[in-house]
């Protein structure tokens, strides 16, 4: 398991749709409940009044980090294809949102679920649970 391989000091997964069972089984475990922080992207940010939920706070974020030079990814056309496919847009109420599927999907276009699992793994981070660089290969 990805805890004991890595002694990792939480596993941050998503808690909506078929993620929600995944969180909901790794909590039944004694030695892994504390470690598991369920993320849903759909909830309210940490921050009220600059983003339209935590998905698009989490991949803000994710950017700063990059630009700050803080948190580094490897160079390689996958992850570069992913990280384009995500787009900033506004809503009505001036909120950030991210979509990240373009309003033409063609076939080739999947859901970047590299990238969405990078920046739940940033909420830990966020929301001061935890502290650290950011690296992911």
């Amino acid at each position: 398991m990805f805890d004991l391989e890595y002694n990792a000091d939480y596993l941050c997964g998503d808690d909506s749709g078929v993620g929600g069972g995944v969180t909901d089984i790794l909590m039944t475990n004694p030695d892994l409940k504390r470690k598991v922080i369920p993320f849903n992207s759909g909830e309210k940010p940490s921050t009220e009044g600059r983003f339209a939920n935590r998905a698009a706070e989490v991949y803000f974020e994710l950017k700063k980090l990059i630009k700050n030079n803080i948190a580094f990814y490897k160079e390689n056309e996958y992850i570069r294809r992913e990280m384009l496919q995500v787009k900033y847009e506004f809503t009505g109420k001036n909120l950030l949102h991210v979509s990240k599927k373009s309003n033409k999907f063609k076939q080739e276009d999947e859901s970047p679920d590299f990238m969405d699992s990078c920046v739940y793994g940033l909420w830990p981070f966020i929301v001061k649970k935890s502290a650290g660089g950011v690296y992911f290969a």
